[in-house]
């Protein structure tokens, strides 16, 4: 009996001691948040956090609106070349078109020219004949 004495003695004891660790720890933390330290670093680590983030959202709006320049630039360049490639292809329809033209006039001429010659050769050959 004097054995499961002792052992339940040893382990109040034992508890005991984590007990009081425990609770000079809590003690210590009450302490700081009684100081207002804990709570003042807490604000200081909350207000770094959000100062490297406003940082890097003003870097990524800059970044953002150069991007968006850029993009713009290059649409207006596009666009100046594009309406070049187009007027200039616009000037070579034109052309080709009075080079069709030309030639169907030349074509509407030959083929008159052709049913003049085809009707001289019918006389000439009833003539023949």
């Amino acid at each position: 009996m004097r054995n499961k004495d002792d052992a339940l003695l040893q382990s109040l004891v034992f508890l005991r001691s984590i007990l009081q660790y425990e609770n000079q720890a809590l003690k210590q933390r009450l302490a700081a948040f009684e100081s207002g330290q804990k709570i003042q670093d807490t604000r200081d680590k909350h207000n770094t956090i959000v100062q490297a983030l406003n940082l890097k959202n003003r870097q990524l709006e800059a970044e953002l609106v150069k991007a968006e320049r850029q993009a713009a630039a290059q649409y207006q360049n596009w666009a100046v070349i594009r309406d070049s490639v187009k007027a200039e292809c616009k000037r070579e329809i034109e052309q080709k078109n009075k080079v069709i033209a030309a030639l169907n006039t030349q074509l509407e001429s030959k083929d008159a020219q052709i049913e003049e010659l085809k009707q001289i050769l019918t006389s000439r050959t009833k003539m023949v004949y």
